[in-house]
């Protein structure tokens, strides 16, 4: 009895592995840039292999809810990334993840492998130009597919095309960690200044009431990614093997039943 019921959790482990789960965060002081100008792409290489790449999106192509172009990202050890979008200089803080002067600057962070985003770091923030705090908004994308942005795309087309909001968070601290609590697992995330579009349109008061002068620069992402279980199965013979084992233990009970 002993030894059948040893077969059949051997027999379970070969056919049934769950999946695994590893937490880890992506350090952006360890990523690299495939170059410096406008659209550029910066890459941060996963524990596991789940790789993060960020590119930098604002509104810039005129007022309102203009068109989104693409922006260049930089980085600063001590401070951390930077969006410097199509309408900005070089100045601070102009080169800030912001809302400055009607554009709302986003970055887009697309992994690997979905995940289950925990929190993120922010280095140096502003709001109103002082304060060392920053309104932000997070929203991951939920729909079918792969995303990416299109001609023509607008932050209401793109909120209303699979994105969902995640949260808004008043007054974050400058280098500090802001925790995420969501069921939401996702391959693509979106974070900000925090961007009224992404509310469906509606003011946001409160801890955001002095929003559109925001700016931040971030520091790093955690999430936790879904490892799935691996497609390796038992080759045919084992499975004979184990079927012939059973098939005479079952035999061998029915015998010294009889």
């Amino acid at each position: 009895m002993k030894t059948f019921n040893k077969l059949l959790i051997v027999a379970g482990s070969l056919v049934a592995v769950p999946a695994m789960a590893a937490t880890q965060t992506w350090n952006l002081n360890s990523g690299s840039f495939n170059n410096y100008n406008y659209g550029n792409v910066m890459t941060v290489n996963g524990a596991d292999g789940n790789d993060l790449q960020l590119s930098g999106w604002a509104d810039t192509t005129g007022s309102g809810d203009a068109e989104i172009q693409s922006g260049q990202l930089t980085y600063n050890s001590s401070y951390g990334l930077m969006l410097r979008n199509r309408d900005e200089d070089t100045s601070v803080p102009s080169h800030s993840i912001d809302n400055f002067d009607g554009d709302y600057d986003m970055v887009l962070l697309s992994f690997e492998e979905a995940i289950d985003l925990e929190g993120f770091s922010i280095g140096w923030a502003t709001e109103e130009n002082s304060g060392g705090q920053a309104d932000i908004t997070l929203a991951a994308f939920t729909g079918a597919g792969d995303f990416s942005f299109g001609s023509g795309d607008t932050w209401s087309s793109v909120f209303n095309d699979g994105w969902s909001t995640i949260a808004h968070y008043g007054n974050v601290s400058d280098y500090s960690y802001q925790a995420v609590t969501t069921d939401v697992t996702s391959k693509y995330w979106l974070i900000g200044a925090y961007n009224p579009i992404f509310t469906g349109g509606d003011t946001y008061g409160g801890a955001l009431g002095t929003a559109y002068h925001d700016g931040m620069k971030l520091k790093a992402i955690k999430g936790t990614t879904s490892t799935p279980p691996p497609t390796d199965v038992p080759e045919p013979g084992t499975l004979a093997i184990l079927a012939a084992g059973f098939a005479g233990l079952v035999a061998r009970r029915k015998k010294a039943k009889a």
